[in-house]
């Protein structure tokens, strides 16, 4: 495994170069220019029918030992004054580039995107200049990379910032495509042993949390603080698209449109969405709950999770919490109990600390019961085996192997069929006995969409013949009647026998 072998001494040249080169930007100016539209505290509405959006951030509380993490709005009337008693010198700090309605920073909540925000671990001064190298490429070329509008270090690794140009409304369609979009941007920006010394590429979400400039990180020392430097400016969501897979691009010109159906037509056509959501306020879509045993298997999972995928192995193990009803005290006690575990695991010089745990915890979120599969391979590095469907949806398979149970009995009460596929047997002796004598074995393989060979096989049998007569006979006799000039050769082909039968019978009837 690569890693970086003395932090300290990286982290110094990291910022040597970025001092040479950019212009650093205070934490305090750094945060008004992600989220220009923060709300003044005479502004801000408690109710929530009249929330606007507003950056939220979490930080360590150090005269409440209780709390790990405290949530607070980023108002701009009061930003300055925040930013010394909450940010600055703190060694425990998360803001997104999401702005959310409401102090709750859950992607449901997600109001707006106002920054892209990339993680790439592992990086050296050589990775560095790499990376560095590869903006402004043109797109489709190995290694381009869309200028950044920020690079900020913490600690071995650099955190790429794409603020843009305009917030955009983060309409829940809008959510999958921009998250498909900053995976796009992830895998073209992680090039292994080029850009990072990591080997493996580590995707997240657009509503992931990272160390807030003007911070510490106290994993490499109590003067290592978290710093940024403008290398481009705000960039457009075209910009960025021109540099992924047509699949992975966000398209804004596809709008969001209301439905034209009324309340009480609603209620009326869908009882149980308006019980749901109107009458019970529940924001959330209708879920399948996971048996627990799932939750379970995931925790077992811990032993082929590699030192780079710890935090992550904890952040899915809150999705599978939510995915099948666990509460969040279970689930924060289960992850204090694989800390020893994920603790011992190498990860170069990156230590895994409480507050990794502290973080991971606060990630348990409603809206995490929609990660699908591929997202949590994507995450964890982990191979998942699926359960079978044969592209069924997953009611459709229900259905069909309720129907299999009641509708097919076998011997000894199962189910099952024990006994493998039937043969063609039962299905060729039918038609057979049915079909004029005037069809030939080719006739009948066509209709039973069989092998000549198989129709042989069973119509040879004493039950047929007798039933049929000489069926070869026939069937010779018939054929060469309807093509007087087929030579014997072709017709020993065509009825697969041998051309010695065919001299028998043209010679009996003088053909």
């Amino acid at each position: 495994m690569s890693y970086i072998e003395n932090p300290g001494s990286n982290y110094d040249e990291l910022i040597w170069y970025l001092t040479t080169n950019y212009d650093e930007v205070e934490g305090e100016d750094f945060y008004r220019y992600i989220f220009p539209n923060n709300q003044k505290t005479g502004e801000y509405n408690t109710d929530k029918n009249h929330w606007k959006a507003n950056a939220v951030y979490l930080y360590h509380d150090e005269d409440n030992s209780e709390k790990t993490y405290r949530r607070r709005i980023m108002l701009d009337d009061t930003w300055e004054e925040d930013f010394e008693n909450y940010i600055y010198d703190n060694h425990h700090t998360l803001c997104s580039g999401l702005s959310y309605r409401g102090k709750a920073n859950t992607l449901l909540n997600a109001r707006e995107l106002n920054a892209i925000i990339i993680d790439l671990d592992s990086v050296s001064l050589n990775e560095l200049k790499n990376l560095i190298d590869s903006f402004d490429n043109t797109p489709g070329y190995f290694g381009a990379i869309p200028r950044p509008t920020f690079l900020v270090t913490s600690g071995t690794g650099i955190h790429i910032y794409y603020v843009l140009d305009q917030p955009v409304d983060l309409f829940p369609y809008l959510k999958q495509q921009f998250k498909e979009l900053k995976y796009g941007l992830t895998y073209k920006a992680w090039n292994p042993t080029i850009t990072s010394k990591d080997e493996v590429v580590q995707y997240q979400s657009i509503a992931q949390g990272f160390r807030m400039v003007g911070s510490i990180n106290p994993k490499y020392g109590e003067n290592l603080h978290v710093r940024a430097f403008q290398v481009g400016d705000r960039v457009s969501v075209d910009y960025l698209n021109s540099y992924v897979k047509e699949e992975q691009r966000v398209d804004l010109d596809k709008l969001f449109t209301p439905s034209k159906m009324t309340l009480e037509e609603a209620r009326l056509q869908y009882p149980d969405w308006f019980e749901r959501r109107i009458l019970k306020g529940e924001n959330l879509p209708k879920r399948w709950q996971i048996n627990r045993a799932v939750y379970d298997w995931w925790k077992k999972q811990s032993l082929d999770i590699v030192g780079g995928h710890r935090y992550w192995y904890l952040y899915l193990l809150g999705v599978y919490a939510v995915k099948c009803g666990i509460s969040k005290e279970e689930f924060s006690e289960d992850c204090w109990g694989k800390y020893p575990e994920l603790k011992r695991k190498p990860n170069g010089t990156d230590i895994f600390k409480p507050e990794d745990v502290e973080s991971a915890i606060e990630s348990y979120d409603p809206c995490n019961f929609m990660y699908s599969i591929i997202e949590i391979e994507r995450k964890s590095g982990l191979r998942i085996e699926r359960n079978r469907r044969n592209y069924r949806k997953q009611k459709e398979h229900i259905k069909f192997m309720n129907a299999v149970r009641d509708n097919v009995s076998y011997p000894e009460g199962g189910w099952q069929n024990k006994q493998g596929a039937p043969t063609k047997e039962k299905e060729v002796r039918v038609f057979i006995k049915e079909a004029s004598k005037k069809n030939s074995v080719s006739e009948i393989a066509k209709d039973l969409g069989v092998t000549r060979a198989t129709v042989y096989k069973y119509i040879n049998s004493e039950e047929v013949k007798n039933d049929r007569g000489s069926n070869k006979e026939d069937l010779v006799i018939s054929y060469i009647k309807k093509y007087p000039k087929k030579n014997v050769s072709e017709i020993a082909k065509q009825l697969g026998i041998s051309r010695t039968t065919v001299y028998k019978y043209k010679k009996k009837y003088g053909l």
